[in-house]
């Protein structure tokens, strides 16, 4: 699906999925109200593919439009050296593994989710979800901060999910790019019977389309939305949004839901590199933190007033180490030396906070009563 935008526009589509906005703060943009055709805007379109298959950019100046086509349903993680995006050490191993496993799957087709399952990722469903809470409670004992650790793991599952997925299928377009694989994509609905019922991508983008227009009518992003549908950890406003979702499903497209598929052909079964199952786990782990931590790091996660974004990496470690990766043994000793500092720190801006909604309010308050 093709959709048109302004900067402006785009800009508040990377806020929306958790960057941080940086283009507001140019100079080119507060002088101009657009970007310079640098480095940033060539970050911003780094970080809109992330979210989109595609983007092209058309016009100048105040009348430049991007066209963004097929969101993603999950943000893929940006990957930097100093020329550009390019694949890590680590991604290369796991794309081998990847491969190798592909060659024993030949002709198959699955969603991205079951392909984790059938390449031996980490399986989000096999998890002790309260085994997970307890470990977090353990970690965070004695903070003085009212924070919620069913939230702090239901975002660690999101984390795995997310990046299982983005593992695989950055890993098939670079195996499809070496003409060693083709990938092809088909369309489903599972239908209000229980059956699943092939379609073409036309009908699979009207629907979509549908659902995202009507989510966006409850005040929500689409994004928002698909990340919190599998996720145990949901507000009651979510939890209702889901249900008028599914209901609208029903009732206007007689669907459950839809989904997509990936058949996966190989086209030159030569091994180039063996890969055992501990080497691509090792890989995996050793992406995972480093990519949590570039992510602790930016303002909107070291300075954020939510409490499992302000500890993520730490988090991250702990939970790891809980499903056995002791890889990360060192990486969690370090770590954990400054967790009495940074949440003395969280509390001070977490009371900071709560002052100056009172005040807020208080404000609103009297506004009001003196109309």
């Amino acid at each position: 699906m093709k959709e048109v935008f302004t900067e402006e526009e785009v800009i508040k589509i990377t806020i929306e999925h958790g960057y941080d906005g940086s283009e507001f703060n140019t100079a080119k943009w507060k002088q101009r109200g657009c970007l310079q055709m640098d480095r940033t805007q060539k970050m911003l379109m780094d970080k809109l593919e992330t979210i989109y298959a595609s983007v092209e950019v058309e016009g100048k100046g105040k009348k430049r439009r991007y066209i963004l086509t097929d969101k993603k349903d999950e943000v893929a993680e940006r990957e930097f050296n100093y020329k550009g995006r390019i694949a890590s050490q680590e991604d290369e191993v796991m794309k081998e593994y990847i491969f190798n496993q592909l060659i024993k799957k030949d002709g198959l087709s699955y969603s991205y989710s079951v392909w984790a399952k059938e390449l031996g990722f980490f399986d989000t469903d096999t998890l002790s979800i309260p085994e997970m809470i307890e470990k977090i409670k353990e970690l965070h004992y004695g903070n003085n901060v009212i924070y919620n650790p069913k939230e702090i793991v239901s975002q660690f599952i999101k984390t795995l999910g997310n990046r299982n997925k983005d593992v695989i299928e950055k890993s098939f377009q670079r195996l499809q790019k070496e003409n060693r694989i083709k990938v092809s994509a088909t369309y489903y609905f599972k239908m209000l019977n229980g059956e699943t019922e092939e379609v073409t991508k036309e009908d699979y983008d009207i629907v979509q389309e549908g659902l995202k227009e009507f989510i966006e009518s409850k005040g929500v992003s689409y994004y928002i939305y698909s990340q919190a549908v599998n996720s145990f950890h949901k507000s009651e406003k979510m939890k209702s949004i889901i249900k008028e979702a599914k209901n609208y499903l029903e009732e206007w497209h007689g669907i459950q839901y839809s989904f997509k598929s990936f058949k996966i052909t190989v086209l030159n079964k030569e091994v180039k590199q063996e890969v055992s199952k501990d080497e691509f786990e090792t890989a995996y782990v050793q992406r995972l933190t480093k990519l949590t931590k570039d992510r602790q790091e930016k303002d909107s996660y070291k300075k954020s007033i939510s409490y499992w974004q302000r500890f993520y990496y730490l988090n991250t470690l702990t939970l790891l180490i809980h499903m056995g990766t002791e890889e990360v043994n060192e990486l969690f000793k370090e770590e954990v030396k400054s967790k009495i500092d940074k949440q003395e720190a969280y509390a001070l801006d977490y009371m900071i906070y709560q002052f100056e909604k009172d005040i807020e309010k208080e404000n609103i308050r009297h506004t009001f009563g003196n109309v």
